[in-house]
């Protein structure tokens, strides 16, 4: 729809069909997915919703918003206003007062800076390949009456707290804090690996240069600089982060294809892949070291000195022991195995605001079950 729609009161409602504004508009009154779909090509701007006229954006029926081609415009930039939700008011771009709103990110990487708000009846649906991240810092302290879900694609929560997520030396999690249960395993005096990508690329003209000057010597032509194989895992973070890392490397003149695993294979049972990148959950380092280093395990080791220190593991007698053993455990493989440790992740889950019970720092993700009660409306 191209002509412009104005108004102080003016709204846009947007009820049955496939609808895109295009002009520039002024209207005052808001505008509200009231059972249709809006289109959000990549020319989309903040003026096709009248946002510095104060137009706020609202769902009031079931609805679906589809980003177009190359699209990654954010609709929860529209302009604030008040909602009460059953955790008190707040304000919010993009609000929900009934039924739910259809996503589909059609293949883009779309990011809401803003708090998402939901009032009353509201959740929404994430399909459509690509991801969408919820930076609002309220996006979801309303508690939900829907069901939120995702059927394609990622759903990240994003303004985390940064410290579960970082680099790491080892193979086991450093946790948020120092006083963090799960980081006695970790040797703080392993330091992590540098991220030096000049060094890569000094490291990459080096080689190039001496196998040219080792083949000019025999006078036979210089053989191209075979192509790496990175293998990973059938998902999409796995997918994206195999891209990501290729990426990096085509910038220091390393030529690599990437190849989707639907089965990760066994030590020793990789012909066809350089590199193996894998997640590796760790809930408990005490027994995951065997699991991760011991006989069968995807990053089996021979190497003596480990081999001892994970039968000293198995035969600690205390928590003091216990704790030496991983980080000397940690050390050993830092400094022995062909394992680069790149990142830590940590998890985050929601729950309704109803339940009661959860443990506000729960190891697991059913802990303490048992506990949990739904509130009465």
């Amino acid at each position: 729809y191209t002509p412009v729609i104005s108004g102080a009161t003016s709204q846009v409602t947007i009820a049955n069909g496939a609808v895109i504004l295009t002009g520039t508009n002024t209207y005052g009154g808001g505008t509200n997915l009231a059972g249709g779909t809006l289109m959000l090509p990549s020319a989309t701007t903040a003026s096709n919703f009248a946002f510095s006229s104060g137009s706020a954006f609202n769902v009031t029926a079931s609805s679906t918003l589809q980003w177009g081609t190359g699209s990654t415009f954010d609709i929860s930039s529209a302009p604030t206003q008040t909602y009460a939700g059953s955790a008190g008011a707040a304000n919010a771009g993009l609000n929900f007062t009934a039924g739910t709103l259809t996503l589909d990110t059609n293949g883009n990487n779309v990011t809401f800076a803003n708090p998402v708000g939901y009032g009353f009846a509201g959740g929404f649906t994430k399909i459509g390949t690509g991801s969408l991240t919820l930076n609002g810092a309220t996006s979801l302290s309303q508690p939900f009456t829907a069901a939120a879900s995702v059927t394609a694609g990622t759903l990240i929560l994003g303004n985390a707290d940064a410290e579960q997520s970082r680099v790491i030396s080892g193979p086991f999690p450093r946790g948020v804090t120092e006083n963090d249960p799960i980081a006695y395993a970790y040797n703080t005096s392993v330091d992590n690996l540098a991220y030096d990508p000049r060094l890569a690329k000094v490291l990459m003209l080096i080689t190039t240069s001496k196998l040219k000057m080792q083949y000019e010597k025999r006078k036979e032509p210089v053989p191209p600089i075979p192509k790496m194989t990175l293998g990973v895992p059938n998902y999409e973070a796995a997918r994206v982060a195999g891209q990501a890392i290729i990426e990096q490397w085509k910038l220091i003149g390393v030529q690599a294809e990437l190849t989707v695993l639907d089965k990760v294979p066994a030590p020793g049972e990789m012909p066809n892949i350089d590199i193996l990148y894998l997640t590796a959950s760790i809930w408990e380092p005490a027994t995951d070291a065997e699991r991760l280093f011991g006989i069968g395990g995807p990053a089996e080791s021979n190497n003596q000195f480990i081999v001892q220190v994970l039968g000293g593991l198995s035969a600690s007698r205390n928590w003091r022991e216990v704790r030496q053993s991983c980080q000397d455990l940690h050390a050993l493989v830092a400094a022995h195995l062909p394992v680069l440790p790149l990142w830590q992740v940590g998890e985050s889950f929601a729950y309704r605001g109803e339940i009661n019970g959860v443990t506000k720092k729960p190891l697991g993700l059913y802990q303490d079950l048992q506990k949990w009660r739904v509130r009465a409306p």
